[in-house]
């Protein structure tokens, strides 16, 4: 029988924790009046309503209410004094988890109710709101003795998903498989994933056994989204932080607001920490593409070196505020296999079964917050993400119009030999190997300008970077991504490179200037194609031109040896240059 899970986690602590208790208590309530749970749960103490919101143990199940099945047996209480999975209807249980309030909801469908009619009850009990939360997730369960398969995707909602989901499978233990439907933004509020495997499996992954302890998915699910609120919430500190710089500002100001950040990431290195924990505790790991796990534990490691840099530049500037040497840093975080959206809409629109959750929001406007004070008690939770106003991404790293600028472009070996489903997988497999490489660099692919091909595509990197160093980190991290991924998979990517530097010039179609037409040429030689072709098991060969390589492998680079670099002459429509063929050892 098919089952639906709500988890929903509020702050308890900081600005936004007023409201988002509000939004809690609305949700709770919903339980009763929208979904039909007014019933105490047979052999529990909790009550229905918790007798207290903020106190109490820091780890307990404050209150518990249930609609039983018809004709179902309740749950009964387990043999070690635990919850007990739902034997039938609908449950939800509310937990303190130190600093943070969760909700959690199980709704079990029957030969009238799927997950379609499900998730609209669920849409109608939030529609007090959910935009002050941390974050929400749904968990589509289909119980099933072959979890290696998703379920067909129209018996799913109709909601946006993610390009390709399918085939970013994740498995818990042995016996039950996952996959995360959702569109992967980095601010998302919102999670959907479908789990499979046999019931038991299920119901201890999601729902869990005890009334204290949060099951592992909700656990991992409760920290991930910890580190996505983080995110939001930082991104819109940077007008307000970029703002310092300006001379003369005030030292307790920069002082406050630095250790603002500091607090912000404690709790940021902390949730990466716990989250890594529950992933074990699930035992989930990859198998496919590149897994939402794998996914938010290197957006996790992005964010704390972002926060720590930005907590350490206005140090900086709070040491020396005559003259501070630069705005804190900013980013954006490094994308899946996948483009990382910029766009701070929404991440998923209403459907005619009503608003959804988490379809309400975009990230928060600054400008509409006030800034910390010396002595300011506000913590490290920073104030909530204003529900109604935008804020652009981070800038990326300046890139004046007409200054020299490094750029690269990969092809794909074998691209059109493919059907459309191969090749659609080799796209998010160039994508994901490419963003690997730019996070060598600190970058991610939405700090670089770019022109996509359909079996490659060209990077234009920011002007201010340290050319030999991203140089090097491009070719070997390109040559490392492509090993790690070709055990993934029965047929290995296998690229062609070429990288090159000079002005680079918007034009109707994408770009344009004599850089974009070079390294192109590069990519479509002969040299490359016969170096491939002549070593099967090679995956990359690149050619480096003739105008980047003394700025960066003549002159000396710690990092590439000239010697690895072979001089060869291009000859290609009416292109003809000398350039610098390189494949990794």
């Amino acid at each position: 029988m098919t089952s639906l899970v709500l988890h929903a986690f509020a702050p308890l602590d900081g600005p936004a924790a007023p409201l988002a208790r509000h939004q809690i208590q609305l949700l709770w309530a919903a339980c009763g009046d929208v979904l039909g749970m007014d019933a105490r749960v047979p052999g529990s103490p909790l009550r229905i309503m918790p007798s207290d919101w903020r106190g109490g143990p820091r780890v307990a199940a404050i209150a518990a209410r249930e609609r039983p099945g018809d004709g179902l047996r309740p749950a009964e209480r387990s043999r070690d004094g635990g919850f007990g999975p739902a034997g039938g209807g609908f449950r939800a249980i509310l937990r303190r988890d130190r600093d943070v309030l969760v909700l959690s909801a199980v709704l079990t469908g029957g030969d009238d109710a799927g997950w379609v009619e499900m998730d609209r009850w669920l849409d109608d009990a939030a529609a007090g709101g959910v935009d002050a939360l941390i974050g929400t997730a749904r968990v589509y369960r289909a119980p099933s003795a072959h979890p290696d398969r998703p379920p067909d995707r129209a018996a799913l909602p109709q909601f946006a998903t993610q390009t390709g989901w399918q085939d970013d499978r994740i498995r818990f233990g042995d016996h039950a498989c996952g996959w995360e439907l959702s569109p992967r933004q980095d601010t998302r509020r919102e999670r959907r994933l479908v789990v499979t495997g046999p019931e038991a499996n299920l119901t201890a992954l999601t729902w869990g056994a005890g009334e204290d302890e949060l099951p592992p998915l909700a656990r991992y699910l409760r920290h991930a989204g910890v580190l996505r609120y983080l995110y939001r919430i930082w991104t819109g500190d940077q007008r307000r932080i970029g703002s310092m710089r300006e001379p003369g500002i005030d030292r307790a100001r920069l002082a406050a607001e630095a250790a603002r950040l500091s607090g912000m990431l404690g709790i940021a290195a902390g949730s990466l920490r716990e989250l890594s924990e529950a992933a074990a505790a699930a035992r989930s790991r990859g198998d496919g593409g590149l897994d939402p796990v794998t996914d938010d534990r290197r957006f996790g490691h992005w964010l704390t070196r972002q926060l720590d840099d930005a907590s350490t530049a206005l140090e900086n500037l709070r040491r020396a505020p005559a003259a501070p040497a630069s705005a804190p840093p900013g980013g954006t975080p490094p994308a899946g296999p996948w483009p990382a959206a910029s766009d701070p809409a929404p991440e998923r629109p209403a459907t005619s079964g009503g608003s959804s959750a988490g379809s309400r929001t975009a990230p928060p406007d600054p400008a509409r917050w006030d800034a910390p004070t010396a002595g300011s008690s506000a913590g490290p939770w920073p104030a909530a993400p204003d529900p109604v106003a935008e804020v652009p991404q981070p800038s990326r790293p300046g890139s004046p119009r007409h200054a020299l600028r490094m750029m690269f472009t990969v092809d794909a070996v074998g691209y059109s030999a493919n059907d459309a489903d191969g090749r659609d997988l080799m796209q998010r497999r160039i994508l994901h190997v490419v963003t690997e490489a730019l996070g060598e660099m600190s970058l991610a692919l939405t700090d670089t300008d770019r022109q996509v091909a359909g079996d490659g595509i060209s990077v234009i990197l920011p002007a201010n970077i340290d050319l030999p160093r991203a140089l090097a980190h491009l070719l070997h991290g390109t040559a490392v991504a492509l090993r790690a991924e070709r055990d993934r998979y029965a047929t290995p990517l296998r690229l062609r490179m070429g990288a090159s530097l000079g002005k680079i010039r918007p034009a109707a179609l994408g770009y344009s200037d004599s850089t974009i037409i070079e390294t192109n040429r590069l990519v479509d030689s002969a040299a490359l194609r016969t170096v491939l072709e002549a070593d099967p098991a090679l995956l990359l060969a690149a050619l480096i031109s003739d105008r980047l390589y003394p700025h960066t492998v003549a002159d000396g680079n710690a990092r590439l040896d000239a010697a690895d670099f072979t001089e060869t002459p291009v000859m290609i429509k009416s292109y003809k240059a000398r350039a610098w063929l390189w494949t990794p050892k």
